[in-house]
């Protein structure tokens, strides 16, 4: 689990004023080709997403801005972990990568939910 350091970091109401999503030829190719899955899905589990959206703090994997992410649905409830950089200023979501998560990547993030939920809730 330490190898997923991550820390909740954006609120769902921010996400939801960024219009508009774009994934690089490139990387769509390589969602296809690699992991099956297609842009509907990255799409569909986008839209699906409630969060927490987490931040990937790992020092191999800093950018800027900060990558994110989320691990949501596809409308045939595939599960996803889309991995993307935000640009507030320009209300855009640059998708870097989607694919099946593992148990790993799952039971983290539900960790987080579970954490967030309970700051929320005052606990």
């Amino acid at each position: 689990m330490s190898q997923l350091l991550a820390e909740v970091h954006v609120a769902v109401e921010d996400l939801l004023e960024v219009a508009d999503m774009s994934i690089s030829t490139e990387t769509l190719e390589k969602c296809q080709k690699e992991h099956g899955v297609s842009e509907l899905e990255i799409e569909e589990a986008m839209f699906n997403a409630s969060g927490p959206y987490l931040v990937d703090d790992r020092p191999k994997n800093r950018t800027k801005p900060r990558t994110h992410w989320v691990i949501s649905e596809t409308a045939s409830g595939r599960v996803l972990k889309i991995v993307f950089k935000p640009y507030f200023d320009r209300k855009l979501i640059y998708i870097k990568t989607a694919y099946e998560p593992d148990a790993d990547e799952i039971e983290f993030f539900n960790s987080a939910v579970r954490a967030a939920q309970g700051e929320e809730n005052g606990n």
